[in-house]
């Protein structure tokens, strides 16, 4: 009867311990950062992208970057609550892009932020309309939150 008991134990643990360790969460948490991944951007996207930044006057300097994002379907934590008020200012409605994937670009511009931090410009994307766009310091920057919209800005000039 012990070694009924002992091999029972032993059943349950492997068995809960093959449930805990292969299942994966069916709902994503709201505090899951979104899934990124590069991505080619269809000629259609490209020159809509290069339209919006001619009509915006905002000159590339280099080649872009892309990448797919899954926005969380409400934009109200730290970081995407500033882009959607960034958005907001710069034009452009953001929240109704809430839970979709976008694809956002960004390309280096001849743009300098306090006459020390170069400056990138993203574009979010939905095919060929854009959900925004903003300016931003590199990766690199240690300026926080070095995001800002597109509207002039004293502390921004061209290099």
């Amino acid at each position: 009867m012990k070694n009924f008991f002992l091999i029972l134990g032993i059943i349950i643990i492997t068995l809960g311990g093959y449930l805990l360790f292969s299942k994966k969460s069916i709902i994503p948490s709201e505090t899951q950062t979104p899934e990124t991944r590069s991505t080619v951007i269809p000629d259609n996207t490209k020159e809509t992208v290069l339209i919006e930044l001619q009509k915006l006057d905002i000159q590339i300097t280099g080649s872009s970057k892309e990448l797919q994002l899954q926005l969380p379907s409400t934009l109200s934590d730290a970081n995407w609550g500033m882009k959607k008020a960034i958005c907001e200012e710069g034009g452009y409605t953001l929240s109704i892009y809430a839970g979709k994937t976008l694809l956002f670009t960004s390309y280096p511009i001849n743009e300098i932020w306090n006459n020390i931090e170069p400056l990138n410009v993203w574009v979010a994307s939905d095919g060929d309309q854009i959900a925004c766009v903003y300016k931003a310091v590199s990766e690199n920057s240690m300026t926080a939150p070095g995001i800002f919209s597109i509207k002039p800005n004293p502390s921004i000039r061209k290099e």
